[in-house]
């Protein structure tokens, strides 16, 4: 096995902190950017997206529908593995999506794995295609109203 060039797995793993810190923010041009021109986005969750003017609105949707509950997100990212692949690196990792709201402690909200096909393109690692498996069942935390 080849091992991983460590400036590579420094870049993915700054693309991973992008991806999470745009996803919570609602930047669905930042979000989409972590996207190959043609990727794709599947969720056990939240379906299927491909390409970047469906991500982008994907990104910007999502995070809206959580804010207009009162739900703010952070997604955790750990635990991943990279590994050489034929298309460029595969790699998997363990999220959790916690949520917080004025009426509580922050909520574990969903337990996932990521499973990612990234490539270069442009000169940057991008994801090609990002498979989300859902652990359990969506875990919303309590809101002022409930």
């Amino acid at each position: 096995m080849t091992n991983i060039d460590v400036t590579d797995e420094f870049e993915i793993r700054l693309l991973y902190a992008r991806y999470a810190r745009a996803i919570d923010e609602g930047d669905g041009e930042a979000w989409a950017a972590c996207y190959t021109s043609d990727g794709t986005y599947w969720s056990s969750t939240f379906g299927t997206r491909t390409g970047r003017p469906a991500l982008r609105d994907f990104a910007v949707n999502h995070c809206q529908e959580w804010h207009d509950q009162g739900i703010r997100t952070q997604h955790w990212i750990s635990q991943t593995l990279l590994e050489p692949a034929p298309w460029g690196i595969a790699a998997r990792t363990y999220v959790l999506l916690m949520g917080t709201t004025a009426a509580g402690p922050p909520t574990a909200m969903l337990q996932t794995e990521y499973h990612d096909q990234l490539v270069r393109e442009d000169g940057s690692w991008r994801l090609h295609r990002r498979e989300s498996h859902a652990q359990c069942s969506l875990n919303l935390p309590p809101t002022v109203d409930s």
